[in-house]
């Protein structure tokens, strides 16, 4: 092992036990409970849907080019299309949630057959999104669905759309056990003076208590 890796190792060591240790009782977990429940809104976290969608766009030139009228009537076909296969497959199956699962299905092998955005590859996946991301027209359509079925067709400046919501969380808190550790390092900051008396202080009884033996014939 080079003296230069041995160097980094044994100061990735110190660091460690610098936090781990010696910091220990200058911030306690007490001190970090404390701050999670004295500062909610720092880790309050917005309601948010999981989106699919289709988009078709009119385009004004090029090979590709369609008018506002004809993306309006490919998005019409297509949205007949799954709804046709929405009832052929609902068929003898009276289970709420089987239903919804396969109408996500349909849904995504419509997207990634038609959609003429990037999300067409992973089935018009937009993942979770949170109000203020996109579009407002499309925001409002989203915010307003029930999970597992599709919308009508919904006109955003990027082109027609229809939307999917499979999944929503309610508006809350991250957990204390996900961001203990980032508070600690936060407050740790805050008290950096406080360390660093703690590690010169320390340093100091080591090395006031530490005997060193000097062998002059190996001093060259």
């Amino acid at each position: 092992m080079s003296a230069a890796i041995e160097s980094t190792r044994e100061s990735t060591l110190f660091d460690r036990y610098v936090r781990d240790v010696v910091a220990a009782p200058i911030v306690t977990d007490n001190d970090t409970r404390t701050y999670y429940k004295d500062h909610p809104d720092d880790f309050a976290t917005p309601e948010k849907v999981h989106v699919r969608h289709i988009v078709i766009a009119p385009v004004e030139n090029g090979p590709a080019r369609k008018t506002k009228q004809e993306a309006r009537e490919r998005i019409e076909k297509i949205a007949a299309e799954i709804r046709a296969d929405d009832v052929l497959n609902a068929k003898g199956t009276a289970n709420a949630e089987t239903q919804a699962h396969f109408r996500i299905v349909h849904f995504s092998e419509a997207a990634k057959k038609y959609s003429e955005d990037g999300s067409a590859e992973s089935g018009g996946d937009l993942g979770w999104i949170v109000q203020g991301q996109t579009d407002p027209v499309f925001e409002k359509a989203a915010w307003n669905m029930k999970l597992g079925t599709m919308s009508g067709i919904v006109e955003s400046k990027f082109g027609y759309h229809l939307i999917l919501v499979e999944g929503r969380e309610p508006a809350g808190h991250e957990p204390y056990e996900a961001v203990a550790s980032s508070i600690r390092e936060y407050l740790l900051t805050q008290k950096a003076s406080d360390l660093m008396v703690t590690v010169t202080r320390l340093t100091n009884e080591l090395r006031a208590n530490s005997r060193i033996s000097t062998f002059p014939e190996n001093i060259k």
